[in-house]
């Protein structure tokens, strides 16, 4: 494949069910890929380490197939790459450390759906992703990295994790973010204020949590005339006010 095809730019391989195997070592060689796709196929094995080999590419997207294994550290030497999706696998283990040192601008990362385990590497906090999506995992522990106003994270869904931390720390992009999803988690804390200022904000679910304390109210959005209803809310043991029930005095 890859002597035939020295300067191809874009792979990809989608919704082949016939596409059984692991990814061949071939593909490591075609270099100047920016593309490769092969998702929605049967694919099995490991996440090769000869991806790192393709430093010309932006967008990796390896979901919605059977890998197994754990994720190599080496993706974070893709000095280009802007996207990394392995969701929908079977990958086990954690984050690599390497995550938090990205040559270039930091990576969407997508590992929704998978097995992966263990904490977040604090060296994320050095990261300013533009999507974080590890819902549907087993990860623990802390996840405040993620939440910095600073950072212009526009999605950062956390759900049905066992994360636990104190939200009360977190902040928040006020000119980006869209969506936030931390439910089914054991985060505590209140919800800070802050929040109301992300006037992008479309989606929002703190719900299944330990959440304590009023439910701030002065919402600033932008593209929602109303702010969001119970759902996003329920089942937190003492979170209340507007659209729960009030506060008790």
């Amino acid at each position: 494949m890859a002597g035939c095809l020295p300067y191809l730019q874009t792979l990809r391989l989608r919704k082949n069910p016939y596409l059984v195997g692991e990814i061949p070592p071939a593909i490591g060689k075609l270099v100047n890929l920016v593309t490769l796709e092969l998702s929605w196929n049967n694919i099995s094995g490991p996440v090769p380490q000869f991806l790192a080999n393709l430093k010309n590419l932006w967008f990796l997207d390896l979901s919605f197939n059977k890998l197994v294994g754990t994720i190599p550290a080496s993706l974070s030497f893709l000095p280009q790459i802007l996207e990394i999706d392995l969701s929908r696998n079977q990958l086990t283990g954690s984050i690599p450390d390497s995550f938090g040192h990205f040559p270039g601008k930091a990576p969407s990362i997508i590992l929704s759906h998978n097995k992966l385990s263990g904490q977040i590497p604090t060296s994320l906090n050095n990261m300013d992703f533009s999507r974080v999506m590890l819902s549907r995992n087993e990860f623990s522990g802390d996840a405040l990295m993620f939440f910095n106003a600073s950072k212009t994270t526009e999605i950062i869904d956390i759900s049905r994790n066992s994360f636990a931390f104190n939200f009360s720390r977190a902040g928040f992009m006020h000119e980006t973010l869209v969506t936030l999803d931390i439910s089914h988690n054991k985060i505590w804390g209140t919800i800070p204020s802050s929040i109301t200022d992300a006037i992008l904000l479309q989606n929002l679910n703190v719900s299944y949590n330990r959440l304590c304390g009023k439910i701030p109210s002065d919402w600033n959005l932008k593209y929602r005339s109303q702010p969001f209803d119970n759902s996003s809310y329920i089942h937190n043991p003492c979170l209340c006010g507007s659209p729960l029930p009030p506060c008790k005095p």
